[in-house]
């Protein structure tokens, strides 16, 4: 009597896709999403000086709007959901994404991170989270890659 071989369907291993580092960084950067909604710049007190004549200055004081993470970064969003496309899908294992995307990512989510006052406002403390969560995601898929090339 013939056998019937069904073909394996492997589960997922321990491969990068389910890293504890990818996972970190698919939540450092839906973090950093929703963090846009947050002040990024705090509503402050800014300076002038008036000239009423020439001997007599007088100082008038005016106040900036707050601004949200979408009013003061505009183009972050469209990062940071392409950075979600890139780690939520196998874009991300290319060989060439491997090495450098992590590097990369922080790279940019540095640059978006600060706006007009990072450690004063709500949305400047949750991207600078989000950057130390990038920084520790970094450490693990280098761990991780040594850890392979060792044992390859």
């Amino acid at each position: 009597m013939p056998e019937i071989k069904t073909p394996q369907t492997s589960a997922v291993n321990g491969n990068n896709y389910t890293s504890i580092a990818r996972k970190l960084m698919l939540a450092a950067l839906v973090i950093h999403l929703l963090s846009l909604w947050l002040p990024y710049r705090d509503s402050q007190k800014e300076g002038g000086t008036y000239y009423a004549e020439k001997w007599h200055v007088v100082g008038i004081q005016g106040v900036s709007k707050e601004l949200t993470g979408f009013q003061e970064k505009p183009k972050a969003v469209y990062v940071i959901i392409g950075l979600l496309v890139l780690f939520g899908t196998t874009l991300y294992e290319e060989s060439v994404w491997k090495r450098f995307v992590y590097w990369g990512s922080f790279v940019l989510l540095f640059i978006f991170a600060f706006g007009g006052a990072p450690l004063r406002t709500s949305g400047g403390k949750l991207a600078m989270l989000c950057l130390a969560m990038v920084l520790i995601a970094t450490y693990l898929n280098e761990k991780g890659l040594k850890k392979g090339k060792a044992s390859a």
